[in-house]
Protein backbone atom coordinates (compact mmCIF):
# COMPACT_ATOMS: atom_id res chain seq x y z
CA UNK A 1 0.00 0.00 0.00
CA UNK A 2 1.63 3.55 -0.71
CA UNK A 3 1.22 6.49 0.72
CA UNK A 4 -1.50 9.04 0.19
CA UNK A 5 -4.07 5.72 -0.59
CA UNK A 6 -8.10 6.57 0.50
CA UNK A 7 -7.98 3.86 3.36
CA UNK A 8 -10.85 2.30 5.43
CA UNK A 9 -10.08 2.62 8.98
CA UNK A 10 -10.67 0.35 11.64
CA UNK A 11 -9.74 0.73 15.55
CA UNK A 12 -11.91 0.00 18.16
CA UNK A 13 -10.26 1.97 21.06
CA UNK A 14 -11.76 5.67 19.59
CA UNK A 15 -14.81 3.63 17.71
CA UNK A 16 -13.93 4.08 14.51
CA UNK A 17 -15.34 1.30 12.31
CA UNK A 18 -14.67 1.69 8.80
CA UNK A 19 -13.82 5.47 8.80
CA UNK A 20 -12.53 7.02 5.72
CA UNK A 21 -9.33 8.43 5.40
CA UNK A 22 -5.92 8.83 3.45
CA UNK A 23 -2.84 7.05 4.82
CA UNK A 24 0.30 9.41 5.04
CA UNK A 25 3.05 7.51 6.54
CA UNK A 26 3.81 4.82 8.40
CA UNK A 27 6.00 6.62 11.20
CA UNK A 28 9.17 4.71 13.21
CA UNK A 29 7.30 4.99 16.70
CA UNK A 30 4.60 2.23 15.52
CA UNK A 31 2.02 4.74 14.52
CA UNK A 32 -0.06 5.42 11.10
CA UNK A 33 0.07 9.03 10.57
CA UNK A 34 -3.28 9.67 8.49
CA UNK A 35 -5.57 12.10 7.69
CA UNK A 36 -9.36 10.62 9.10
CA UNK A 37 -12.52 12.13 7.62
CA UNK A 38 -14.72 13.56 10.32
CA UNK A 39 -18.39 14.40 9.55
CA UNK A 40 -16.88 15.93 5.90
CA UNK A 41 -13.68 17.34 7.55
CA UNK A 42 -10.41 15.99 7.72
CA UNK A 43 -8.33 16.15 11.05
CA UNK A 44 -4.40 14.25 10.96
CA UNK A 45 -4.66 11.46 13.42
CA UNK A 46 -1.95 9.09 14.82
CA UNK A 47 -3.18 5.52 15.29
CA UNK A 48 -1.17 2.63 16.84
CA UNK A 49 -0.61 0.10 14.73
CA UNK A 50 -0.96 -2.58 16.88
CA UNK A 51 -4.37 -1.89 17.16
CA UNK A 52 -5.23 -0.46 14.26
CA UNK A 53 -6.53 -2.18 10.77
CA UNK A 54 -6.45 -0.32 7.62
CA UNK A 55 -8.14 -1.32 4.11
CA UNK A 56 -7.26 0.15 0.83
CA UNK A 57 -9.91 1.17 -0.65
CA UNK A 58 -9.00 0.60 -4.82
CA UNK A 59 -7.98 -2.89 -5.70
CA UNK A 60 -4.31 -3.75 -6.48
CA UNK A 61 -3.55 -2.92 -9.81
CA UNK A 62 -1.01 -6.13 -10.10
CA UNK A 63 -1.84 -9.79 -9.31
CA UNK A 64 -0.59 -10.59 -6.43
CA UNK A 65 1.18 -14.05 -6.19
CA UNK A 66 -0.38 -16.63 -4.23
CA UNK A 67 1.65 -17.75 -1.02
CA UNK A 68 0.58 -21.77 -0.34
CA UNK A 69 -0.24 -21.80 3.13
CA UNK A 70 0.26 -25.19 5.21
CA UNK A 71 -3.12 -25.75 7.47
Amino acid sequence: MQSGNTVRIYNEAVGIKGGHGRLIRVNSQGYYEISLEIQGKFYESFLPISSTAIISMEPETETVEKIDIER
